[in-house]
């Protein structure tokens, strides 16, 4: 939300006005409308839609594990409907798959050599700038993770399967060393900026 308001109404950053001229922005805000809601991972089944896909499909049948797969691949309302979401977009140039953590710094879990590259560059690029900004940040340290990931029925297995370039990025409800309450002022801006970047 907050970067869709940053992209219409701020004309004066160069990136967003190339965005707005250039992209062409297909969004589900939100797959989990009820863990939204009640502040949990799961959905109303108890299922992490995250482990709901077919590839590398981890058969957990424990409803009380964190990452509970459901009863097969697409077995929730919801992974259908991004399936077929999905399918009508295999034309897509990338899909972002956004999430928050509940803390640490902003993360890139990462596929391929293409994506460390991109990865790397934007916390560089982002660690340089918020250095220089937040006096409190530590100076001897990139400000972001890259971590590989996959092969567990995610939603980024499912689209790599499709030939889609995807980027699962994670942001945290409070930015370390400079937030000071979730979602504050300070952890939406750093947000932004990795999501922008």
């Amino acid at each position: 939300n907050n970067f869709f308001k940053e992209l219409c109404e701020n004309h004066n950053d160069e990136i967003l006005s190339f965005l707005r001229r250039n992209v062409t922005f297909e969004v589900i805000p939100v797959l989990n409308p009820w863990g939204f809601d009640h502040n949990d991972r799961k959905n109303a089944n108890q299922v992490d839609l995250n482990r709901n896909f077919p590839q590398g499909f981890m058969n957990i049948t424990d409803v009380e594990s964190e990452i509970y797969s459901g009863t097969k691949p697409f077995s929730e309302k919801e992974t259908q409907i991004l399936r077929d979401f999905i399918e009508e977009n295999t034309d897509a140039q990338v899909i972002l798959d956004y999430h928050n953590i509940w803390g640490g710094y902003p993360l890139f879990y990462v596929y391929g050599e293409k994506d460390v590259t991109l990865a790397k560059s934007v916390f560089s690029y982002l660690t340089d700038k918020w250095v220089k900004e937040y006096p409190e940040f530590p100076k001897n340290r990139i400000l972001g993770l890259v971590k590989p990931n996959g092969n567990m029925g995610m939603l980024a297995d499912y689209m790599l399967s499709k030939n889609l370039w995807v980027l699962t990025m994670e942001t945290p409800w409070c930015m370390p060393d400079i937030g000071k309450d979730q979602y504050d002022k300070p952890t939406i801006k750093c947000a932004l900026e990795v999501l922008v970047n």
